[in-house]
């Protein structure tokens, strides 16, 4: 069978064309460092690469957020522990001045130690993490959680609610905690008891049946008056 010099130069001219496609998707592997080049090179092979760089991406967002929630229990818990510090210097301060010694300038004294406590207390409060969070806001975590008011109360501006960081399929930790669960929702008193008398610190009343010794029940502490209260402290 006989070619054409045409057909001949056509035939060469597509092996040249194949060759120089090869030499330019090689180079483009070498210098890229990619074998797939674009999908049509191998389907296959690139919608699995599509799935494990997705995968993969998911893999650092919850290693992100995993770091992030650490540094916030972290963050919360030394927090935590200078607030409990903090309500330690007052009490022995109000244990101080609970006694017949004092006068009115050391009084005075507590009352400026205990504005600066209470100030000090807040700010513990209005605690923000690296992100600027109020980390004890609920999820209200872009202002102050607490308000120290002129009156000398504090009012609290969170919610009940907690942020929430998925660190991992189908698990999720928060990333904030409700400050008034913490701060504001403290019981009262000693809540509610019931004394019960022994035959070694009780005896029956004349006339009393000595099986009968009764119950006392005692109910929450309270302050009764506020305005000595509000006075010493």
């Amino acid at each position: 069978m006989r070619v054409s010099t045409p057909e001949f130069y056509q035939s060469s001219l597509s092996g040249l064309l194949n060759q120089q496609s090869t030499l330019n998707n090689l180079s483009q592997q070498l210098s890229t460092g990619n074998v797939l080049i674009d999908p049509s090179s191998n389907p296959v092979a690139y919608a699995q690469t599509l799935n494990l760089s997705a995968r993969i991406a998911n893999l650092n967002q919850y290693q992100q957020s995993n770091n992030y929630a650490q540094q916030n229990l972290q963050l919360s818990s030394s927090t935590l522990q200078s607030v409990s510090t903090l309500i330690n210097q007052v009490q022995q301060l109000a244990v101080q001045m609970n006694n017949g010694t004092v006068n009115g300038n050391d009084l005075q004294n507590a009352v400026t130690a205990m504005q600066g406590n209470l100030q000090q207390l807040v700010q513990l409060a209005n605690t923000q993490d690296a992100n600027g969070s109020y980390i004890f806001g609920g999820s209200e975590s872009n202002r102050p959680p607490f308000q120290l008011q002129s009156n000398g109360s504090v009012q609290y501006l969170g919610d009940s609610a907690q942020k929430t960081l998925q660190i991992g399929p189908g698990l999720s930790v928060p990333s904030s905690q409700a400050g008034n669960a913490i701060f504001m929702n403290v019981p009262a008193g000693n809540g509610t008891f019931t004394v019960v008398p022994s035959g070694s610190n009780y005896s029956a009343s004349s006339g009393a049946s000595s099986g009968n010794v009764g119950t006392t029940t005692l109910g929450p502490g309270a302050v009764v008056d506020a305005k000595a209260a509000n006075d010493f402290f």
